[in-house]
């Protein structure tokens, strides 16, 4: 079930201004949430995966609404700000740090760090606990050992979802 607008501001009390962060947005990237992350992955943290994914996204799209409102093309990529001057005003950002290499665009929010540190743990994939060899005599094993074959990870119910 996907997350609310009323559900999302009261999770996630810096979005309650419906002007800068409009319902109609958190809807639509609510609904996208939803269809990205699979259930069987995020388990129980689905809904905060959802909510991490939608404050991201949203807050990217504000910060483009605000660049074009001031006459700046809207979309633009913006790092932290490493240096200022007061006469004659000049700004530079750090737009590498913006862009992580592996990060990719999720750098640019502190949410999408949060949302993307989790993918990757919940992402991560079967381990394997020992070392198991077939024993002998059976699926050709050559060597046996009593541990016998190597754990795969939990069993994942309707892994298709």
């Amino acid at each position: 079930m996907a997350i609310t607008a009323a559900q999302f501001r009261a999770n996630f009390p810096a979005f309650t201004s419906t002007t800068a962060y409009p319902d109609a947005s958190i809807n639509f990237w609510s609904q996208y949430a939803y269809l990205f992350l699979s259930p069987c992955r995020w388990r129980g943290a689905l809904d905060l995966g959802a909510q991490l994914f939608i404050a991201h996204n949203v807050t990217l799209d504000c910060l483009g609404a605000s660049e074009g409102a001031n006459g700046a093309p809207s979309g633009m990529t913006a790092g932290p700000i490493v240096s200022k001057t007061v006469g004659e005003l000049t700004i530079t950002y750090d737009v590498a740090s913006g862009v992580n290499e592996d990060d990719q665009h999720w750098a640019l929010t502190n949410y999408g760090t949060r949302f993307i540190k989790l993918a990757r743990q919940f992402g991560a994939g079967p381990i394997q606990v020992g070392f198991g060899i077939t024993p002998l005599g059976q699926g050709g094993g050559a060597v046996g050992y009593p541990m016998g074959q190597p754990w795969t990870g939990p069993w994942f119910e309707n892994w298709t979802q």
